[in-house]
């Protein structure tokens, strides 16, 4: 059986993507550490697309789908945060 790793993320009041209304979960990434015996995963973290601005779009992009929302992880914050929670509260 597999060990469910923990979720590393920031409080609910936190001033962070995870909760803003424009960011949107994307996937997850592991979050480790390097020690004497090795490297060690502690856990994983979410990772989100922004959605508080239009899609950036590459040129270079070689198909039909060149536009994409910026990843983001769960702890990240920007200013635009509060027009979105139209809250006060601590950066993560």
């Amino acid at each position: 059986m597999t060990q469910r790793l923990p979720l590393l993320v920031p409080g609910n009041h936190a001033l962070a993507c995870r909760n803003c209304d424009a960011w949107s979960r994307y996937g997850e990434m592991k979050v480790g550490q390097d020690s004497p015996s090795g490297y060690r995963v502690l856990g994983v973290k979410p990772l989100g697309l922004c959605r508080a601005n239009p899609p950036t779009i590459n040129p270079e992009a070689m198909s039909n789908a060149n536009a994409a929302w910026p990843v983001v992880e769960a702890d990240d914050w920007c200013r635009e945060h509060r027009r979105y929670r139209g809250e006060r509260g601590e950066a993560a």
